[in-house]
Formats: C-alpha cells, sequence, structure tokens
C-alpha cells in the first residue's frame, strides 16, 4: 500500500511538473509572438514616417521649381473680375426684372382704378339720361 502510494504521489508530481513546462513554454511562446509583432509595428511605423517625409521631399522640391507664369496669373485675376462682371450683370438683370414687374404691376391697378371710373361715369349718365326721360313723360 504504501508503494502504491510513493508511486502515486510520483506520478502526482511529475505531471505537475509537465503542466508547468507546459505552461513555462506557452507563455515563453506568447512572449515571443508579442515581441515579433511589436517589432513588425515599429518597422511600419518607421516605414511610414520614411514614405512620408520622401513625400514631402518630393512636393518641396515640385513646389521649388513651379514658378507662376505672369501671363497666366494676369489671365486669372482677368477671368476673376469677367466673372464679376458677369454676376453684376446678371443681378442688375435681375433687379430690372423685378422693378418692371412692381411697375406694371402698378400700371395695371392705375387701369383697373381707371376702367372702375369709366364704368362710374357711364352709369351715373345713364341713371341722368333716364331721370330726364321721366322728366319729359
Amino acid at each position: 500500500k504504501r508503494n502504491e502510494e510513493e508511486k502515486k504521489r510520483k506520478e502526482d508530481e511529475e505531471r505537475e511538473k509537465k503542466e508547468r513546462e507546459k505552461e513555462e513554454e506557452e507563455r515563453r511562446q506568447f512572449e515571443e509572438a508579442k515581441r515579433l509583432r511589436e517589432l513588425e509595428e515599429k518597422k511600419a511605423e518607421e516605414k511610414r514616417i520614411a514614405a512620408e517625409k520622401e513625400r514631402e521631399r518630393e512636393e518641396s522640391e515640385t513646389a521649388e521649381n513651379i514658378v507662376p507664369d505672369e501671363n497666366q496669373v494676369k489671365a486669372e485675376e482677368e477671368q476673376d473680375t469677367d466673372v464679376e462682371n458677369e454676376e453684376d450683370k446678371l443681378g442688375d438683370i435681375e433687379q430690372n426684372k423685378t422693378e418692371s414687374e412692381e411697375n406694371a404691376k402698378k400700371t395695371d391697378d392705375v387701369e383697373d382704378d381707371e376702367d372702375e371710373e369709366d364704368l362710374d361715369m357711364k352709369e351715373f349718365l345713364a341713371w341722368k339720361a333716364s331721370q330726364k326721360k321721366k322728366k319729359s313723360s
């Protein structure tokens, strides 16, 4: 019985030892994977920074080589002025149209009033004529 207990104890110790070794190996693998991932991220960041610096260098070289053409600048300014003038003309046309519409409405109102006055005068003259007929009869 004692031998069995001793044997069982040794088996338990051996199993625990193997479990610890397995856990340690898993931890080492995890740490190694983590270290590799961080290294890859660092390299990717360094590449991104290098590419950005290269792009900025190329842009500055390009900007230094581009000198505005005086004729082009004048043409752009004239075009801007032409556009502004066209916008002003369109605004004036719209204003004139609005004023014309308002004047036409006022004229129509005056004509309506005159037509009403003419009608009133005709009615008055017709009434006056009928009064004369009544007196003469």
